[in-house]
């Protein structure tokens, strides 16, 4: 009978508590992603905001009152703009998972080794 090495024992990580191999490959994958859908994560959600913004100043107009010393759409615009923006790279990190798994390359996510906290750092 052959005996199996000790040198490969299954169930035994042959790395650290970081995959940093898997972590860079991922990471990479997900810069290069934002780099070519760049204008889909910022540009769109500032725009959109900002038509928001207009169609909201134009319907209130002057009858609302200042906050806190500031007029009331100077002072919403930042909120719309950050919420606009937060909303829309939650949107980018989900459509990755969405379409690895129409694509089916998720597999390729779900298998390679690493702990959950790995993976997930790599997206966002």
């Amino acid at each position: 009978m052959v005996e199996i090495s000790k040198k490969y024992r299954v169930g035994v990580k042959k790395f650290g508590l970081i995959n940093w191999i898997g972590s860079t490959a991922l990471y990479k994958k997900e810069v290069q992603r934002f780099l070519v859908v760049w204008i889909q994560t910022l540009l769109s959600p500032i725009v959109s905001s900002l038509l928001f913004l207009l169609v909201l100043s134009l319907a209130i107009g002057n009858i609302r009152s200042n906050m806190l010393g500031v007029p009331f759409i100077s002072f919403l615009a930042p909120g719309l703009i950050a919420m606009q923006i937060i909303g829309g790279s939650f949107n980018h990190s989900a459509s990755t998972f969405m379409m690895g798994k129409v694509q089916g390359n998720i597999v390729d996510i779900l298998c390679c080794r690493g702990n959950f906290g790995n993976k997930l750092s790599c997206y966002n």
